[in-house]
């Protein structure tokens, strides 16, 4: 069962041009250990293996995850960018109804009796609702709510369309 409630904005007219937000940023512990790493063995004298190293932690530091929408040509593209350089398919933008943004989760237990595990499997998932169709794009799954529903707020204000929210009680 879910709470389902709208968040609406104001009524505007569609933006034109393109439009970006940052899902996952650098990943800095990473960076941080590979250069430390990097330093530790350019200090012993082990040029190649520190080389490498400090070059992971380039990439790391540099590398994030994204969305851009292009709304002069209606497509977008999730997007994986190091050093600068942003890669993914465009697809073409549907004839999106609203944003929804739903919560699900999965209860799993295994493992023999008196030994058994439980795990909890909870996430939002963020997707195009398309107009007069049961079936939606599913753009990306959070484990966060905050995170799920910045990308619900950006996608709805760039197509001016509402979020729907289906959420936990």
């Amino acid at each position: 069962m879910y709470k389902i409630s709208t968040l609406t904005n104001g009524v505007s007219k569609p933006q034109l041009g393109t439009s970006t937000l940052v899902i996952e940023g650098p990943n800095i512990v990473k960076a941080a250990f590979y250069t430390v790493a990097g330093v530790a063995l350019l200090y012993h004298s082990l040029y190649v293996f520190g080389v490498i190293s400090l070059a992971i932690a380039v990439f790391a530091i540099t590398t994030n995850k994204g969305i851009e929408l292009d709304l002069t040509s209606r497509h977008y593209r999730l997007f994986t960018s190091s050093l600068g350089i942003r890669m993914g398919d465009w697809e073409t933008i549907p004839a999106v109804q609203h944003i929804t943004m739903k919560y699900f989760s999965d209860l799993v237990t295994f493992g023999r009796p008196g030994r058994m595990r439980i795990d909890k499997d909870q996430r939002y998932l963020v997707m195009f609702s398309i107009l007069n169709s049961t079936e939606g794009v599913i753009l990306h799954k959070f484990q966060k709510y905050d995170s799920a529903l910045k990308l619900a707020r950006f996608l709805a204000d760039a197509l001016s369309v509402e979020v729907k929210l289906y959420d936990h009680f």
